[in-house]
């Protein structure tokens, strides 16, 4: 059942950027990844950034179906979805090439506006003011799921078929989540699909280090991240340490000088990182 609509209470909003935001509000996308969760359910609007480089990247590309971005609409509330719950990332959602994670915020009940409600977004889950809340109730009444034309459909499936860097969202938020089989399963899907990609390893080579305790296999990692990469001054300090996780002190101090003579500031900032527990491998 479609969730309560109280014209007293003002809608929370979700700012999302096209293509994605229309792809929800259509049905297709189910799954809306956040790096952070929320207690909040029920009844959500859906708001469309003014950011356009995502969908002029896919009408560039794929030029065979002809696709315009006649569909979309920015700086505006497009529609409204059941936000129904928010799971971690976890094995069972991979069938759906939209869930990547962290958080999955699982919708339902989408539909599309017929008149778009013009605004800024805001970051995080946020709640509309009181006339842009009435001016979305006062559309809802009998509102049905948006047809399919032919051009949106075209937009379903070149959306539905997307496939790039799925595998490395996946690998790196499992890393984040503390989840390292699952990040490793991920990373060698990566690899497989791009091999001289340094990133990749130097990403896995994390997960072996901090998650996994196998520092050896750290070390494997960066010296191919090196061996494909070999000014970054990164994957260097990396396998320094590794090499300490090791007891090979003399490998982690020839490798932590090579990083400096690379960047003279990399030691430093490293350790700061480290200290607050951000140095996260791939940005």
């Amino acid at each position: 059942m479609p969730a309560q609509i109280e014209t007293a209470e003002p809608f929370r909003c979700l700012s999302i950027q096209q293509p994605y935001a229309w792809a929800v509000c259509s049905g297709l996308k189910t799954v809306e990844n956040r790096s952070w969760s929320t207690d909040f359910r029920g009844l959500i609007a859906i708001h469309a950034s003014a950011a356009k480089q995502r969908v002029t990247r896919f009408v560039r590309e794929s030029k065979p179906r002809n696709l315009t971005a006649d569909v979309f609409n920015y700086s505006a509330i497009v529609g409204v979805a059941e936000l129904n719950n928010v799971v971690e990332m976890n094995p069972n959602l991979e069938s759906d090439p939209f869930a990547i994670g962290e958080y999955c915020w699982l919708l339902r009940n989408a539909r599309l506006l017929p008149r778009p409600v013009p605004c800024k977004g805001k970051l995080r889950l946020y709640t509309l003011s009181t006339d842009e809340s009435v001016q979305v109730k006062q559309q809802l009444s009998g509102l049905e799921p948006a047809a399919i034309t032919a051009e949106s459909q075209a937009w379903r499936e070149v959306l539905g078929e997307e496939r790039d860097g799925v595998d490395l969202a996946r690998a790196k938020s499992y890393m984040n989540l503390g989840c390292g089989d699952d990040a490793i399963r991920h990373f060698d899907r990566a690899i497989g699909l791009a091999p001289d990609d340094a990133r990749l390893y130097y990403g896995r080579a994390y997960v072996w280090t901090y998650l996994k305790d196998e520092p050896r296999k750290g070390v494997d990692d960066c010296t191919r991240a090196l061996a494909l990469s070999p000014e970054e001054a990164v994957f260097y300090m990396q396998r320094a340490e590794a090499y300490r996780q090791l007891g090979e002190d003399e490998y982690a101090d020839s490798d932590e000088r090579q990083a400096e003579a690379l960047d003279p500031e990399i030691v430093e900032e490293w350790k700061a990182d480290d200290e607050d527990n951000a140095n996260e491998p791939i940005e």
